[in-house]
């Protein structure tokens, strides 16, 4: 489940100036636009208009606050619902991976001819298993 299918819809608080700015945009009609012509015989152009500033949603402390609490809650349900896996599960997953690891090594120097260079020391000092005496 996600914090965002349950929050409830924003409902943003306008600062005192942006209400007198929509409140003068709803009280003054849009300009209508005539086909008047001027003196050359074209139609003049309406006047340009002023674009609005962006608004900025601002939201109260009390829905933020809400909004924090089921993100938290969302979280720890989701954390909860989540497997962590055992050490004995972590061991097995790492041997796994080195003898994959191993086999495609070798699968690498069967296939160029060279060995790989992370195994051993290059040159004449080789690893080399020493007989037991």
């Amino acid at each position: 489940m996600r914090f965002f299918e349950f929050a409830p819809t924003a409902t943003p608080v306008l600062k005192i100036s942006q209400q007198q700015l929509q409140q003068h945009m709803i009280q003054r009609p849009a300009p209508q636009v005539t086909n008047k012509t001027n003196t050359s015989g074209s139609p003049a152009a309406p006047p340009p208009a002023s674009p609005l500033k962006p608004t900025i949603k601002v939201y109260p402390k009390a829905w933020q606050h809400a909004w924090v609490q089921k993100y938290l809650a969302a979280k720890m349900a989701q954390d909860a619902q989540t497997v962590q896996p055992a050490e004995l599960d972590i061991i097995k997953a790492m041997m796994r991976y080195a003898d994959v690891q191993r086999q495609a090594d070798r699968d690498y120097q069967q296939l160029t001819g060279e060995p790989d260079a992370e195994i051993g020391w290059q040159g004449e000092h080789r690893w080399v298993k020493r007989d037991e005496a």
